[in-house]
């Protein structure tokens, strides 16, 4: 009786380390031909996405219709427009930040009027990367702090007209922070600036408090899920490729999305259906291709 019991118990965990692949499924490429395409963000609805593309020789910002199927450019100016963001609940204003020389200034683009003003109104402020929580309120950017001499996690609050700093590294280069779906909790990347230039992924609450830190993912590379309990990225691997992976918001449970080789980069996940959107590079130039995942 012994021995069955071992055995049955062997024939019940198999399926359980197995279960932590998933895969996914390709289901449309968006190709702007001689150009690279990153940086996409879905509309509240998933029926849009924006991105920047370099087709023009500069960074400029596009917009796919994923019902009509169509492309249409959105800025054509000769300064560098990147990292848009739908704005929740507005799918007519795009926030993004616009570059002139070495510095970065949040900026909105009011589709319906076709005009753009800027993010924070009420001083300046140098910064890029904005993310979002679903009431809009309040604003997370990679903004420059004049204290330590670098980017760090900034954020703005809309109503009490509030700026802070919510990291204070120095020995780290910060990277894209943003709100998780339910606007708690703030995941941004961290690169050493020192060999052996060590990746990972911190969480901190929205007024900047510390949770936790998620080791050997690209500190570049990673969104939520459309819960608030996973975090979409690309984890090295020992030959030194990259495996998109899903993963628990504490770092446990690894969930392999895809792993077929090519190239990625920037991935966004569609808040109403089970699609990923990403940059992969396709010969020579990155296409953003739509990914569905399939359990």
């Amino acid at each position: 009786m012994r021995y069955l019991v071992v055995i049955l118990l062997i024939i019940f965990f198999i399926p359980i380390s197995c279960s932590q692949v998933s895969k996914t499924k390709k289901i449309l490429t968006i190709q702007i031909p001689d150009s690279d395409e990153f940086y996409p963000s879905w509309s509240d609805d998933g029926t849009e996405i924006v991105f920047q593309s370099d087709k023009y020789g500069n960074w400029d910002l596009f917009m796919y219709d994923v019902e009509k199927d169509s492309v249409l450019r959105l800025t054509s100016d000769a300064t560098d427009e990147q990292h848009p963001v739908f704005i929740p609940g507005k799918n007519h204003l795009i926030a993004f930040d616009q570059r002139t020389g070495d510095t970065y200034k949040l900026k909105v683009l009011n589709l319906k009027e076709n005009s753009t003003h800027d993010l924070i109104t009420t001083r300046y402020v140098n910064g890029m990367e904005p993310s979002f929580p679903p009431s809009a309120k309040l604003v997370t950017f990679k903004g420059f702090d004049k204290t330590t001499n670098q980017y760090q996690v900034c954020s703005y609050d809309f109503i009490y007209d509030n700026l802070n700093v919510l990291t204070h590294s120095k020995n780290e280069r910060i990277f894209s922070p943003e709100f998780s779906p339910d606007g708690k909790t703030i995941v941004y990347g961290a690169k050493e600036k020192k060999y052996p230039y060590l990746e990972k992924l911190k969480l901190i609450t929205w007024y900047g408090d510390t949770l936790n830190t998620i080791d050997s993912l690209d500190a570049g590379n990673f969104c939520w899920s459309s819960s608030c309990y996973r975090i979409i990225g690309f984890k090295y691997s020992p030959a030194g490729s990259k495996t998109l992976v899903s993963i628990r918001k504490d770092g446990s449970v690894p969930v392999v999305l895809n792993d077929n080789g090519i190239l990625k980069s920037t991935p966004s996940v569609s808040p109403v259906n089970n699609k990923i959107v990403l940059s992969e590079k396709i010969n020579n130039d990155y296409d953003l291709v739509i990914f569905k995942i399939t359990e």
